[in-house]
């Protein structure tokens, strides 16, 4: 058990979210008293084993490494770091304390609603009493609390000096002339509210708790609470991805020495999905790859394997993380290396424009008005500098616009009895300041406004890149065009006139395109690298372009754009182009070799991450199963997951009454099925000649013992039949022949390997103790099985060896 589970439980309880998962219907079907359908037992695990066969601690790490973690945990940091804060504030006075307490929330809306009313100087006066009695209140409040918490005189004494202060400060200014208006007791009656609140002990009280918390820091709440919404969406990602597929596992291994060679699956709803970010298992190709990435400023990577390998999926998980810019773009089906560039530069634009949290096509007014409202609510500390720099501004011009007399009246008027000698002494001073007092006024102006973020209010609130963005985005998806068009006639002369002008951007040849690519991708690059963030370019299907020839032509036009610094390109390629990167070791050079820093290779899926694939995704799968899914996909993710959703099909059709040779029958049958019927098809499509006539009559005689509805009793004949059609065939001796034998070997050498598969899976020859581990002697045959399966997508003939070679060494006749 890991440190952060011992230290905090609450953190991840298991038990709650393991007791939500015992209700879900994928675990209840297997400890429930009686699971519907089941005919083999009354309840196959029981759910005191399943709990005490979890292991939390890989629970916990499964669900630490998500990706919601990574957004409760920066949450709770900034909730704990503003607790702490609080309870810093609350402990005693300080002037971070009255700090927080004047760029409040409250105290701003109570100094603009004060400041409303003030049409004069004696309600200038005023407005300044009562804000400085506002000042006294943490000061009053929570020197109190510390001094009753300490029993300290001294603070006592301070807190009751702040108390009569603030109370007093209201009623200084009617002394100097100006008017005690009925506001000046709603600031007493609410500074001592406030006070009373500060100064109350807020241990075990949340309601006293959380109005400090406003008083004093207000973000405070807030993050909270965001911090446990994230922490509920963490907790229900974590129940989906980290405690279900440990449960599901465990079940897997109890249901394992009764259910050995039964499949005792109901839900296929993680089966459905190929692509699934919270069951995805960890290869060598991945680790290859995430370490390519990190130890390297730039690089483009081919990533090659045959179709299915997965490569499609490596490029989604690596474009999912949060912490880098990716976009993935998919190659074009024929060979158009210009138009796939613009796509890219397309897709990057939009991209960027997105990850920016802008739109890509723009809702000014909306944006704006949304923008300065989050930015009013969310900049309460900035009121206070942006009230002051108002305030300034103001004097500033009444400095300007009152001449000296009138001035000199106003003071005279305020200080009453003095105001002969207040004049005279404001007439001489401000005739020798009046010019410094102003230059003055202008510099605490510009250094009380918020500079920085004016960005945020300015009408043109994009950044520059942002802005290029867009702007390369609409040159690239459309051409402007402006036509003007004038038009005359002299009715006398019957004649006429007329001039039309077509204004059209001229579009961008292949260098100038891939200029502007490269330059705008560096810009990118630099200002994400300065964020601590990488630059992803996925791009995938290029396996798909027709020939390898065109494949590689491909590449070789479009390598322009690699090479940026803190830029990593990923393409996924055909297997044979892989090789051809290969060959360098032996020939020394390769038409890919200037591309490509580095390849890597997606091997086919080994037994136990087959099984760790298939039993994190559904229970049920008993190690059994996942030899016969290995075998019959070759081990490639693709196939695997198809032939456990057809195990599973076949076997919900049947009502789990069939064992693992049934269902290997059923699966090998219906695939010669749909095998015979595509080469007929494509047989069909050969030169008629009396040859294909014949051998689409015998393959259309074959095909009915393998129908849906055929006993299974005749498969096996059926199968040697189709795995002798290849010898009974004559000779090739016209080149045009050789399409139709090569159908009818690739037909009659994958009838042989089902054959195989058939009798591998029998009762008598499958060895379920000897096969589980691979390391064993007894598993070698079912791994060259999978390794024979992969084979007959290169060769026929080198399949139809390997199979007669574990034909011999397992003893089959």
């Amino acid at each position: 058990m890991t440190a952060a589970w011992t230290t905090t439980p609450e953190l991840f309880p298991w038990d709650e979210l393991a007791g939500s998962c015992r209700d879900d219907p994928r675990i209840r079907f297997y400890v429930e008293p009686a699971p519907p359908r089941a005919t083999t037992a009354s309840r196959p695990v029981d759910w005191a084993r399943v709990l005490a066969g979890s292991s939390r601690d890989q629970a916990f790490r499964d669900a630490t490494a998500l990706e919601s973690y990574a957004g409760f945990a920066s949450l709770a940091h900034a909730s704990t770091r503003a607790r702490m804060d609080f309870e810093d504030y609350a402990a005693g006075f300080s002037p971070a304390a009255l700090r927080g307490f004047l760029t409040t929330r409250v105290s701003l809306v109570v100094a603009v609603g004060l400041a409303l009313p003030v049409s004069s100087w004696s309600a200038l006066m005023l407005l300044a009493c009562q804000l400085s009695a506002l000042a006294l209140v943490p000061v009053a409040g929570l020197t109190w609390r510390s001094a009753r918490a300490t029993r300290s005189a001294p603070r006592l004494l301070l807190a009751a000096l702040a108390l009569a202060a603030g109370l007093a400060l209201p009623a200084v200014a009617p002394l100097l002339g100006a008017a005690f208006s009925f506001t000046s007791f709603l600031v007493m009656g609410g500074f001592l509210g406030l006070v009373w609140i500060l100064s109350l002990d807020h241990t075990g009280r949340p309601l006293r708790r959380m109005l400090k918390m406003h008083l004093l820091t207000p973000a405070a709440p807030g993050l909270e609470n965001r911090a446990e919404r994230a922490r509920r969406q963490w907790l229900e990602d974590a129940r989906e991805n980290a405690v279900m597929p440990e449960l599901i596992q465990t079940i897997n291994r109890l249901l394992q020495p009764r259910m050995e060679k039964r499949l005792l699956v109901q839900d296929t709803a993680r089966l459905r999905a190929i692509y699934h970010a919270g069951l995805l298992v960890p290869t060598r190709a991945t680790q290859r790859v995430q370490e390519a990435l990190r130890r390297s400023d730039g690089a483009s990577i081919a990533i090659s394997g045959a179709r299915g390998t997965g490569k499609t999926t490596l490029l989604r998980m690596l474009c999912g993380g949060e912490s880098q810019f990716s976009v993935l773009v998919s190659a074009p089906t024929h060979y158009v290396p210009k138009e796939f560039l613009i796509e890219l530069f397309q897709r990057v634009c939009a991209a960027y424009i997105t990850d920016q949290g802008f739109t890509v096509e723009r809702k000014l007014a909306v944006r704006r008005r949304m923008g300065l409202l989050r930015y009013l609510a969310g900049a309460s500390g900035l009121f206070l500098r942006v009230a002051l720099a108002c305030g300034l501004t103001g004097l500033l011009i009444w400095s300007l616009a009152f001449e000296l007399a009138q001035a000199a009246n106003v003071v005279a008027a305020f200080v009453g009895d003095l105001s002969a000698g207040v004049r005279s002494w404001w007439e001489v001073w401000w005739a020798d300041n009046r010019l410094v007092v102003q230059i003055l006024l202008i510099f605490l102006i510009v250094a009380a406004v918020p500079k920085r973020h004016w960005r945020k209010l300015s009408w043109a609130s994009e950044p520059k890149l942002v802005m290029e963005a867009r702007r390369h985005y609409q040159r690239l998806q459309a051409e402007q065009t402006a036509t003007t068009q004038a038009s005359g006639s002299l009715p006398a002369l019957q004649t006429g006139f007329q001039r039309s002008i077509a204004l059209k951007s001229m579009p961008w040849g292949m260098p100038e395109l891939v200029g502007h690519l490269r330059r705008f991708l560096e810009d990118v690059t630099e200002v994400e690298h300065a964020r601590g963030r990488k630059v992803l370019i996925c791009i995938d299907e290029v396996d798909r372009i027709g020939s390898v020839e065109e494949a590689t032509r491909f590449l070789s036009e479009i390598k322009a754009i690699f090479g940026s610094v803190h830029c990593y390109f990923l393409v996924a390629v055909a297997d044979e182009l892989g090789a051809s990167f290969a060959r360098q070791t032996i020939t020394g050079r390769s038409h890919l070799e200037n591309a490509f820093d580095e390849k890597i290779s997606l091997e086919p899926m080994s037994f136990e991450l087959c099984r760790l694939l298939l039993q994190r995704r559904v229970p049920g799968f008993t190690e059994p199963f996942v030899w016969l899914g290995l075998v019959l996909s070759g081990g490639l993710p693709r196939e695997l997951i198809r032939v456990a959703r057809r195990l599973v099909e076949i076997n919900m059709e049947f009502e789990y009454a069939l064992r693992l040779p049934d269902l290997t029958d059923r699966l090998v049958r219906e695939e010669l099925h749909e095998a015979i019927t595509g080469t007929r098809a494509q047989i069909g499509r050969l030169p008629a000649t009396p040859e294909c006539g014949a051998l689409l009559d015998r393959l259309h005689q074959l095909s009915r013992p393998l129908e849906p509805d055929a006993p299974l009793g005749d498969l096996r004949s059926s199968l040697k039949e189709l795995a002798l059609l290849a010898s009974e065939q004559p000779p090739v001796l016209n080149p045009d022949d050789l399409p139709l034998r090569t159908l009818v070997t690739e037909l009659s050498t994958l009838a042989f390997l089902g054959m195989t598969v058939s009798d591998a899976f029998k009762d008598n020859c499958f060895d379920l103790m000897a096969g589980q581990d691979p390391a064993q002697p007894a598993a070698g045959p079912y791994l060259e099985l999978a390794a024979a399966r992969r084979e007959l997508s290169i060769s026929a003939d080198s399949c139809r060896a390997a199979v007669q070679r574990i034909r011999v060494g397992m003893g089959l006749p």
